[in-house]
């Protein structure tokens, strides 16, 4: 499931009291400078000593059963003046190291009122703006099992799921080859376990009641309050793209089992049959290249469960900002291709879709990511004007997309000849797209200080080497590296590695250093931007370098004060090159020096 905000960090932590962890003694651990203000302490206490006593034996039943099930409830509590106020307290279970606590969550009931009261006033504006949509609304409710289909106002449908499926598929609304996929939506729907998106073809948009089907794209999420799901909602948007979008989208085997995209084969022959009706009726087709940015990253520090998440939601998003525009394809891990129909004005219609996906792909999982930011780069090409056939187009969509990863990554490129050159010559200068910097350098020092005041909390040595994992995988992103890895000159201590492929055993860097540390003693490291160059002068490293595909290098010195060795760290690239700027270079100093302690 999808990592989502709880509903109470939704609300602004400087109007409520504050949270804390106690035990089943209700006792503090550790709490919101805000707590120890309200309570007009400076250490742990009791918390139930300061609920009103005839609320007091409702706090300690609370307390007592929120191990099984989160609690909700109302009670007086005494503030640092001697005067009881009215709080709404939630509580629930709390495994910390593996040890079982309390959290607790305190809000004044006078601010309740005011929020419930901004809650109210919200619902009226989204009421008002579904009635003015064209698109069908739905939510389901998993505690119940009750489905509500919504046409503006009109609740057009209030039942069982069960029942649902079999009217809608029995009165015919949707087509025969959408009945698999429509189930396999419902039953998705049930398990209310994230988000999810559809194609099916239905009647649902058809006013004439001609059984002309219309392919519709179904996209709903889950809302989640306390950390379990309450309702689905989603919504049905009719995409009239034509005949030949709709055969492919109905096809079931065109689709990927992920995203529901049309898989790469699919995309393919859809864009080489839209090349030949507008060679024929001279209209225009564009290709859109879309590369997720920091991808491993996010697979690296929160799984790939989280990471097919991640590409269910950008699919979502890009279906419905294209919508009846074109078709999306998923060609690759973390790649997507779009089929662009229909816009004659050129690149100045194209330019404010394309800004719509990016912002739509960063605002979805904005501050849901610890420390690092989803975005995407994206690159596009033109029939007729940039090129007459699918190879072409393709490979001058496919460059401008890493020409927008070598500029920084999270922009676009829209090709033209004038300032990126033609096909020929593009091919011809075999350049090779360099990708570092892609991180400002202002980027670079909020990171450092992050990771100073993480490294500064770390207690226990379980949590030291969590914060030493976390911080090894981010430095792959921050400084667009592949590979980073600790090899101590002891070998019965413990290396450290983390990379995106295969990597050679710690030791094997230590017999590289045996052999080129006296180039260590002045600066403490050395580094390497093109294996090529270290063919001559370092040919050791050169051999190593090739079998392992490392395109460059970087190896720095860790040593006591005394100048006794203690290990190596070492960081590379593989398969491209990288010019390590001096500003890196001292950065990673800084934070190979911070992790020594934990190593």
């Amino acid at each position: 499931m999808a990592v989502r905000k709880n509903i109470t960090e939704e609300i602004n932590r400087d109007n409520f009291i504050g949270s804390a962890i106690i035990n089943g003694d209700s006792v503090l651990i550790i709490a919101d400078e805000a707590v120890y203000s309200f309570l007009g302490i400076a250490q742990s206490a009791a918390l139930k000593d300061y609920i009103h006593p005839d609320d007091r034996a409702l706090f300690v039943r609370q307390l007592e059963t929120c191990q099984e099930s989160p609690a909700v409830f109302l009670c007086s509590c005494k503030r640092y003046d001697g005067t009881y106020k009215e709080i709404s307290v939630l509580m629930r279970s709390k495994n910390i190291d593996d040890k079982a606590y309390i959290e607790i969550v305190m809000y004044e009931v006078v601010f309740l009122t005011r929020q419930f009261e901004k809650f109210v006033a919200n619902n009226k504006i989204f009421n008002a703006l579904i009635t003015m949509s064209d698109k069908i609304f739905f939510r389901y409710e998993p505690e119940t099992g009750n489905m509500y289909v919504y046409n503006g106002r009109e609740t057009i449908y209030n039942g069982s799921m069960e029942l649902y499926r079999e009217t809608i598929i029995n009165q015919g609304s949707v087509s025969k080859e959408s009945i698999p996929r429509f189930i396999d939506m419902c039953d998705e729907i049930e398990k209310a376990q994230g988000d999810g998106s559809y194609k099916i073809d239905t009647l649902f948009f058809n006013a004439d009641n001609d059984k002309e089907f219309y392919p519709t794209t179904v996209n709903f999420t889950a809302i989640e309050f306390n950390t379990q799901v309450k309702y689905i909602i989603g919504m049905f948007a009719c995409n009239i793209a034509g005949n030949a979008a709709d055969s492919y989208i109905s096809n079931r085997s065109n689709l990927d089992p992920l995203t529901s995209l049309l898989n790469k084969k699919a995309i393919k022959d859809y864009a080489l049959e839209s090349l030949a009706r507008a060679a024929k009726d001279g209209s225009t087709v564009t290709f859109v290249m879309i590369d997720l940015d920091n991808f491993k990253t996010i697979n690296d520090t929160y799984g790939h469960m989280f990471g097919d998440e991640t590409l269910v939601s950008v699919a979502r998003v890009l279906n419905e900002a294209v919508g009846d525009k074109g078709i999306v394809g998923r060609i690759g891990g973390d790649e997507f291709f779009i089929v662009l129909t229909g816009f004659e004005d050129g690149n100045d219609a194209i330019r404010p879709l394309i800004r719509s996906i990016r912002s739509h792909v960063e605002w979805c999982f904005k501050n849901k990511l610890d420390d690092i930011k989803v975005t995407c780069s994206v690159g596009t090409s033109t029939f007729p004007t940039d090129a007459r056939n699918y190879d072409d187009l393709f490979k001058l969509a496919d460059h401008c997309l890493y020409v927008a990863k070598s500029k920084g990554r999270d922009r676009f490129i829209i090709y033209t000849k004038e300032m990126h050159g033609s096909l020929e010559e593009i091919l011809s200068s075999g350049t090779v797209i360099q990708m570092a910097n892609f991180v400002s350098e202002a980027d670079k020092s909020k990171h450092l200080l992050s990771i100073i005041q993480r490294f500064n909390s770390a207690g226990e040595y379980d949590t030291q080497q969590v914060i030493l994992k976390k911080v090894m995988l981010e430095l792959l992103y921050y400084y667009d590296i592949d590979f980073l890895q600790y090899a101590p000159a002891d070998e019965k201590e413990q290396s450290y590695e983390v990379a995106n492929y295969k990597i050679a055993p710690p030791e094997t860097l230590m017999k590289l250093y045996d052999g080129y540390k006296d180039e260590f003693n002045s600066k403490n490291y050395l580094t390497i931007g093109n294996y090529e160059n270290a063919k001559t002068e370092h040919p050791v490293l050169h051999n190593y370098m090739l079998e392992n595909e490392l395109f460059s290098l970087m190896m720095i010195k860790y040593a006591d004060d005394d100048g006794t060795l203690r290990g190596i760290f070492a960081v590379s690239t593989r398969k491209r090159y990288q010019k390590w700027a001096a500003f890196d270079i001292n950065m990673l100093l800084i934070i190979f020096r911070l992790m020594e302690r934990f190593v």
